[in-house]
């Protein structure tokens, strides 16, 4: 069963958010919904726009499903695409510092085999949840809240590119083979990341992941 912070919103929101949640229910995805109210829902129960409950459900849960949201007109009030913004730039120097480490190992397979191993600390960590962290955004929201998912797009995208000009840097200096893809390489790696990711949300071992990393890089290219 996969926890997931649900955010109804406002307006159409709610409808919106429910048609998506039917469809998972209709699916057989095995969803288990944490609601959380936010904008002006959640300032008339909470005196906040952005409760602390909620933060804390999508760091725990690491992935939500959002409904268009109002933000309280008024002084003082931080847009919740802002607050959603800062929660995962605190997740990212937190927990993907790895990746940052992994691109400045001088070899293509260090690279590799430090983001593995980076993903796995990442997922069994004692007391953290397993999976990684990503917000979907109905497709019916408008654009403020259609924001939010542009902005893990975005940022997802330019950790594919800075690592495939790595593996460019890596086939220049001979480290690759001649007629290896860089960015083909880039999305078998990324395809390795999500596996590690996918089985530790089905209750992989640490042992168990450990050998899927052992396996993958026994199959590296090399010059």
């Amino acid at each position: 069963m996969h926890k997931t912070t649900l955010i109804p919103g406002d307006g159409i929101g709610p409808e919106v958010t429910e048609a998506v949640v039917r469809i998972f229910k209709t699916a057989a995805v095995p969803i288990e919904w944490e609601r959380h109210d936010a904008g002006v829902m959640a300032f008339k129960r909470f005196n906040k726009s952005l409760p602390a409950e909620l933060l804390e459900s999508i760091k725990r849960n690491k992935v939500a499903l959002k409904g268009p949201v109002t933000t309280p007109i008024a002084e003082g009030f931080t847009s919740v695409n802002v607050g959603m913004r800062k929660a995962l730039d605190l997740y990212e120097r937190e927990k993907l510092d790895y990746i940052g480490k992994a691109l400045e190992k001088p070899t293509a397979r260090e690279v590799a085999e430090t983001m593995l191993r980076g993903a796995i600390e990442n997922v069994v960590s004692a007391g953290e949840p397993h999976g990684c962290m990503g917000v979907i955004t109905s497709v019916a929201c408008g654009p403020e809240s259609q924001s939010i998912r542009e902005e893990v797009v975005k940022r997802g995208e330019a950790g594919k590119r800075a690592l495939t000009a790595r593996f460019e840097r890596a086939k220049d200096e001979g480290d690759l083979p001649a007629h290896l893809d860089p960015e083909g390489l880039m999305r078998v790696l990324i395809a390795m990341l999500q596996g590690i990711s996918v089985q530790a949300n089905q209750g992989a071992t640490r042992e168990e992941l450990e050998h899927l990393v052992e396996t993958s890089l026994m199959i590296w290219p090399t010059a």
